[in-house]
């Protein structure tokens, strides 16, 4: 082999060098959006088992109905918000989740917000009602939640709340469009 093609052998080499790291490169991403995909069509499967679970939840406490029926004789509408966070594990710290990647995490459930939204006098006014994964239920006019225990055994308590809810409301923001069930 004579100089030019030993040149020429060299930069033939060297281009595939660079060429085998575009297509890796381009491998990778492609990897790590496929991954992403998969953990995103995941969390939406977990939204919805969450969403139903919750549901179920709100629907055995009666809750839901008690809701449904309060928005409807105050004119307003009722809308549903699942609350959801990511949890690292045990041993996470708050400085290790700040450096921690979201796919180390797994989506848990939180609570199930249940929020009556009406318009007064006064503007909107909004009553919030938050179901919790463990069977606490919580109304934002009332810091201390209602324990599962209690509301099998006093179903007339929630109603209570409910009511005391109503009839101290807070300020909602912007209306919230009717939802239909």
């Amino acid at each position: 082999m004579d100089r030019k093609q030993k040149e020429r052998l060299l930069f033939y080499r060297k281009a595939r060098k660079r060429a085998e790291k575009v297509l890796a490169k381009k491998h990778e991403a492609k990897q790590e959006q496929i991954d992403h995909d998969r953990r995103k069509q995941a969390n939406q499967e977990l939204l919805q088992r969450y969403t139903q679970e919750l549901n179920a939840l709100a629907q055995k406490s009666g809750i839901l109905s008690m809701a449904e029926q309060a928005a409807f004789s105050c004119g307003g509408s009722l809308s549903q918000e699942i609350s959801c966070y990511v949890d690292y594990g045990l041993s996470s710290s708050c400085l290790q989740q700040a450096f921690m990647d979201s796919n180390q995490g797994k989506l848990r459930a939180s609570h199930l917000a249940l929020t009556i939204t009406w318009e007064s006098t006064g503007g909107w006014k909004e009553a919030e009602i938050r179901v919790h994964k463990n069977g606490q239920i919580t109304f934002h006019h009332i810091p201390l939640p209602v324990f599962s225990f209690i509301w099998k055994r006093y179903p007339q308590l929630l109603q209570q709340m409910l009511d005391g809810s109503i009839k101290h409301p807070r300020p909602a923001s912007l209306p919230v469009k009717k939802q239909s069930s």
